[in-house]
């Protein structure tokens, strides 16, 4: 199964509209985030474990954290607003230079949106160059919350190809995904 931030039902279009009207703060985002992650752990995340399937969460909850203290909510408040998830077995940060990050968002959406280039922020009014910057202070931000989250911690290059992070995302969760031994003797 696949989980990510703003991939619920209740919370996918609310956090749209954020996007599109910020003024509302951090704090506003935050519950967004925090009713998002809720909504998948109750309605998919629990009952796909109890049945023994894996789940993978494209951005959780390191990212909120991330993301959200750096526009200025407090990460104590924020931890404590956030679900009770499951302990993940691994997690996996996939670390690309801010400029590859750049290239990929221009070949996949265009130029940057106000948000994801922390224009938000006041960092710069380029969308490109406020891009790049805003990038780095997450990268960092990401890093120094993520041991915080328990489970084990792995940083992942992801500047290379498509292939090449697949294949090492597979090694690192290889050990993770072992089928269980068949008795064929009996």
């Amino acid at each position: 199964m696949h989980v990510g931030i703003g991939r619920s039902k209740l919370a996918e279009r609310p956090l749209r509209d954020w996007q599109a009207a910020p003024e509302s703060g951090v704090h506003a985002l935050a519950l967004l985030y925090a009713a998002d992650l809720h909504d998948q752990v109750e309605q998919r995340i629990t009952a796909a474990l109890d049945a023994g399937f894996a789940v993978v969460a494209d951005r959780w909850v390191g990212t909120v954290m991330a993301r959200c203290s750096l526009r200025g909510a407090n990460p104590d408040w924020l931890r404590a607003i956030l679900p009770l998830t499951p302990e993940p077995d691994c997690t996996l940060y996939l670390q690309a230079s801010p400029r590859v990050r750049l290239a990929r968002a221009i070949a996949k959406r265009g130029l940057p949106s106000f948000i994801e280039s922390g224009r938000d922020l006041g960092i710069g009014g380029d969308p490109l160059r406020s891009f790049l910057r805003y990038q780095d202070m997450l990268d960092r931000n990401q890093r120094q919350l993520g041991a915080t989250f328990g489970g084990r911690w792995q940083s992942v290059t992801a500047d290379d190809t498509a292939d090449n992070v697949q294949d090492v995302l597979r090694q690192a969760l290889a050990h993770l995904l072992v089928a269980p031994a068949v008795d064929t003797d009996g």
